[in-house]
């Protein structure tokens, strides 16, 4: 079977981390089986994932299986068109829809769909993975994610998220009544020292894995009931899980989570959850466009 082979251009990275991002259609986790099997040298000598590559180290990775494919492109995904062009698409995912695959190969996800709709998508992005992609959702969690359709607009679009101008409003049903009208959050987030799947806040005396992340989310009572709060959250940053994590720390999980919350609810696809509107330039007229989910999640949602 073929070898793949490369050189390191610029950047010193985790060897994992940067055959994840150069080896076209392999994921992160298969990245790590074929280091770990013994298929990864660098500079001829066999090395673990936490190597870190430095510029004019040569990689090489052996024994590939031919053609790996990426996002194979799916009829029948059913998601809503919030707004189209020929630069960009956002999308209504439904909860319980992965927002892209994990795998070379795996189906069902949302981008599968919008490959079938959009093929022009292919050619955006260098991850095949995460093609046209400027950023995700949580299997468990509903509403609007953008797609750029052109390798301009991704970029562009990813800049102004990195930057913080891409304003991101969600709605969250959670436990408890959460008394306080309006407030923001500022707790920075960790990854939990032990279980991978988990971020935790960086208080004292918490152990982290890494660095802790400042992360901000302001929030905003809409309606009461009984025993619930339906909230409106703006997501001032993009730590992973932020919002359930911070959501968490006051003593109101979003309900359905079942990694953060005290009432979780194994069966269910959804944590009630939603990306309700986001606001953004656009790549090309640079004017403002504001979008909103089609339909709101409610308190009785």
């Amino acid at each position: 079977m073929p070898g793949w082979e490369r050189l390191v251009e610029k950047e010193e990275d985790r060897l994992d981390r940067w055959l994840h991002c150069h080896l076209p259609g392999y994921s992160l986790r298969q990245v790590r089986e074929l280091i770990q099997t013994g298929r990864v040298t660098v500079q001829g000598r066999r090395a673990t994932k936490g190597f870190r590559v430095q510029p004019r180290d040569r990689v090489r990775v052996e024994d590939l299986e031919p053609g790996t494919p990426g996002v194979r492109p799916e009829e029948g995904i059913i998601f809503e068109v919030v707004f189209e062009d020929e630069s960009l698409a956002v999308v209504d995912k439904p909860a319980g829809m992965p927002t892209h695959p994990l795998d070379p190969g795996e189906t069902g996800t949302l981008l599968n769909g919008a490959l079938a709709r959009w093929p022009e998508l292919a050619r955006a992005g260098k991850k095949p993975l995460e093609l046209g992609l400027v950023h995700r959702l949580d299997t468990k969690t509903s509403g609007l994610v953008l797609l750029a359709k052109t390798e301009a607009s991704r970029r562009f679009l990813s800049a102004e998220l990195k930057a913080g101008k891409i304003r991101k409003i969600y709605r969250a049903v959670v436990q408890g009544r959460m008394e306080e009208k309006a407030g923001e959050i500022t707790l920075a987030l960790g990854h939990h020292p032990k279980d991978r799947r988990k971020m935790v806040a960086a208080l004292t005396g918490q152990r982290l894995r890494g660095k802790p992340h400042p992360a901000i989310t302001r929030f905003r009572v809409l309606r009461h009931g009984p025993d619930r709060t339906l909230l409106e959250l703006e997501l001032v940053t993009g730590v992973t899980h932020q919002l359930r994590v911070h959501l968490a720390s006051l003593g109101h999980p979003v309900m359905g989570d079942d990694l953060y919350g005290t009432e979780p609810d194994p069966g269910s696809d959804r944590y009630r959850l939603q990306s309700f509107r986001i606001e953004f330039r656009h790549p090309k007229t640079k004017k403002l466009l504001q979008l909103e989910a089609t339909r709101p999640l409610t308190l009785d949602d």
